[in-house]
């Protein structure tokens, strides 16, 4: 529990600081309200993809195992691998 909370304090703050940076480039000022205004968003798609992919499960991996992109992932290298034999299996030419 302490890793998910650490990685999620580590989350924000990185979006956080990512505002303050593009706020800053683009001259928009260094207001708490200006910050706010701008940095809610991202926040708020920070915890629907801390949400979706249940990464307070496992916060120190990359990909957490049980996550929307780690299906995705295994399903695609199952397509991929079943098209492979496939393939294969059709240039060898039928079994005799």
């Amino acid at each position: 529990m302490r890793a998910a909370a650490g990685s999620l304090v580590l989350d924000v703050c990185s979006v956080l600081a990512f505002v303050a940076i593009g706020r800053h480039t683009h001259h928009d000022g260094d207001s708490l309200a200006g910050l706010w205004h701008t940095a809610w968003p991202f926040l708020v798609g920070l915890a629907i993809g801390l949400a979706a992919s249940r990464a307070w499960r496992r916060p120190l991996a990359l990909v957490p195992a049980d996550s929307l992109v780690a299906s995705a992932l295994a399903r695609s290298r199952a397509a991929s691998a079943s098209s492979h034999a496939r393939s294969a299996s059709e240039k060898s030419g039928p079994a005799t």
